[in-house]
């Protein structure tokens, strides 16, 4: 197919011009019929979003005060437990230790723990005085004890001696 071209040169090129104007045209208005559209859309949603934040920090304010309240309470309760958690010794490993250093011949009656002047009184009775100077002595290797002491009256006897020794806790081995 043969095609002619009729126009002269300088036409040719007003015709070009003419339709890359033509073109550039509906680009642009395109583009501005586009950022119309999405100026709208986003104006909507502002205004949506805007009313759902109103609605949001209302709910929150009159709320908020609620779990404010709750908060605290909790609060004070961790503190209130971290305390009597951080007071707590494992006085167990105190009697065991006590129980297995006792020798057969010595009765234990009473044992009297004062945590605040961390003192641990042991009250029992001994058939022999060799029995308690042993069970004196065990308790001086303690782990959990120091300043064992043994009063100089519960020595002089020979049999059937009650006694009562008192004895420092080491409550920082105990925790």
């Amino acid at each position: 197919m043969l095609r002619l071209n009729l126009l002269s040169i300088e036409h040719k090129e007003l015709v070009k011009t003419t339709k890359i104007n033509m073109l550039a045209r509906h680009v642009i208005f395109a583009v501005m019929a586009l950022t119309v559209f999405v100026s709208i859309v986003l104006a909507v949603t502002y205004n949506i979003l805007f009313d759902n934040f109103s609605k949001v920090t209302q709910v929150k304010n009159e709320t908020g005060a609620e779990f404010n309240q709750e908060i605290n309470n909790i609060n004070r309760l961790a503190i209130f437990f971290k305390q009597i958690q951080d007071e707590h010794y494992d006085y167990s490993k105190v009697l065991t230790e006590i129980g297995q250093k006792t020798p057969p011949n010595i009765k234990l009656n009473a044992l009297k723990i004062d945590q605040e002047s961390k003192v641990i009184n042991i009250s029992g009775f001994a058939g022999h005085r060799e029995g308690l100077l042993d069970f004196e002595k065990n308790l001086g290797k303690s782990l959990y004890l120091t300043k064992v002491d043994l009063p100089l009256q519960s020595i002089t006897q020979k049999e059937d001696i009650n006694f009562t020794i008192k004895a420092k806790l080491k409550l920082e081995n105990i925790k």
